[in-house]
């Protein structure tokens, strides 16, 4: 798949480079907007979020992390609380996050920086959505369903949420529940892609992903 880094605003380009000298950085990888944004090039993104399954994020790697941030430059902290780092450096909003659930497909590689499958992104857009659904949240989800129908994805979300056994079912009441979003302003699109559209892609493809899998069930 070839990348899109105009996809990325020059700060985040240069704040993804400056943090390739991070020794932390290797326990991570970079999902969200930005790392679906480099795979698709569907819109403009500019922050960084970073998600292990294994670093902690407990006091003393916080702190072991801020000392290693201090070495590559100047940062100022958003907010900080166990599992949970989020900080701008240069203008860019960076965040690093402790993520229990299993990477489902293997990692990729971009500049050097591990890059989370744009399947694995999908399904912790859903989890961010059934939280609260952002707009932008839909309009990543909706590009991904371009290439993987919403059926695979949801049945893919029972291997990665293994142990929330009524996910799917979580989802499909998120996945047509757009108040939270229809204030939130639309992110710089690259590619086309209709608020009302996507919308009603969801409404017409939820209910037919839900019976495929209660089927199969």
């Amino acid at each position: 798949m070839p990348w899109h880094p105009q996809a990325m605003t020059n700060d985040c380009r240069q704040t993804a480079r400056l943090l390739l000298t991070l020794p932390q950085l290797k326990k991570f990888y970079l999902a969200g907007g930005t790392a679906l944004a480099l795979q698709f090039g569907h819109r403009v993104s500019m922050d960084l979020d970073f998600f292990s399954p294994d670093y902690p994020l407990d006091p003393s790697h916080l702190e072991a992390l801020k000392t290693g941030l201090r070495k590559i430059g100047r940062f100022a902290i958003r907010k900080e609380e166990e599992g949970t780092l989020h900080v701008v450096i240069l203008e860019t909003a960076v965040s690093f996050l402790r993520y229990p659930y299993p990477a489902l497909k293997p990692l990729l590689s971009w500049e050097g920086l591990a890059v989370a499958s744009y399947e694995d992104i999908a399904l912790m857009k859903i989890g961010a959505i059934i939280g609260r659904g952002a707009k932008k949240d839909f309009i990543d989800l909706y590009t991904i369903s371009q290439k993987i129908p919403l059926t695979d994805l949801l049945k893919l979300s029972e291997q990665k949420f293994k142990h929330s056994a009524d996910f799917y079912l979580q989802a499909a009441k998120a996945l047509v529940y757009f108040d939270d979003a229809e204030s939130d302003p639309s992110p710089r699109l690259l590619k086309p892609a209709r608020w009302p559209q996507i919308k009603k892609y969801f409404e017409q493809e939820v209910p037919k992903a839900v019976k495929v899998i209660l089927k199969s069930s």
